[in-house]
């Protein structure tokens, strides 16, 4: 089932106070399947101190993984159907199994259900593999989704309308990342957001191949309002 996933319209609310605003869920102009907030605070010097959190949906396993682990898992139960019998094996790994199918009931689907009752009902090999199948299945079906705090940044006014956050080169890569929030000339409740990193230092291979995938992150409020996803399932959290 295809299912388009509102991240969240850009809209922007300003608080009472004009020295604090909040700009919710910018969506991405740089196809992440993501969304961006802020709260910010304004200091005497007319700097943003901002609390950035930003939320993500993504498929929880891709089809190709999906394939391979079914793939694997089929030869290894040829490996065991050699050596044991398919109640041995069950004895041993899956002992609980089919004893607390009815507590799970809720949590599997109606079609799938019924394959696990035919499974306990006339165990074998083959039948395992279809019912494990069904779950790792599942998981490219699923989306997920979550939130993270990424911090407080402050961002320095540049011109009028644009603000700058950076930081002092970190890490063994150096990583030096540089954010601009600006707002539209003419809208002053509207903002963009950019991100980019640069790397001071290259010596290391993991840092070359950082600077190689290295990819600019732009969330605007003319950001794409939704994401099509193929998904069945949500889930929320790592």
């Amino acid at each position: 089932m295809k299912s388009n996933i509102l991240l969240c319209l850009a809209m922007i609310s300003l608080n009472s106070t004009a020295q604090d605003f909040s700009f919710n869920w910018l969506n991405s102009t740089t196809k992440q399947n993501s969304a961006l907030s802020g709260r910010c605070d304004t200091d005497q010097l007319g700097n943003f101190k901002c609390n950035l959190r930003q939320i993500t949906v993504r498929q929880k396993s891709a089809q190709e993984d999906v394939d391979r682990e079914i793939e694997a898992m089929k030869k290894e139960f040829e490996t065991y159907s050699k050596q044991i019998t398919i109640e041995q094996f069950m004895a041993k790994e899956l002992p609980n199994l089919c004893g607390a199918l009815e507590s799970k009931k809720p949590d599997i689907a109606a079609r799938d259900f019924d394959k696990y009752k035919s499974f306990c009902k006339n165990p074998s090999y083959a039948a395992l593999v279809d019912v494990i199948s069904l779950t790792i299945r599942k998981d490219a079906r699923t989306c997920k989704v979550m939130e993270r705090d990424l911090g407080n940044f402050t961002f320095k006014q540049v011109n009028e309308n644009k603000f700058v956050s950076t930081n002092e080169p970190s890490g063994e890569c150096g990583t030096v990342t540089i954010m601009s929030l600006e707002r539209e000339p003419q809208y002053q409740s509207l903002w963009n957001f950019d991100q980019v990193r640069h790397y001071t230092n290259l010596e290391s291979e993991s840092c070359k191949e950082l600077d190689k995938v290295n990819e600019s992150l732009s969330f605007s409020w003319r950001g794409r309002k939704t994401i099509q996803m193929n998904c069945d399932y949500i889930e929320f959290g790592l």
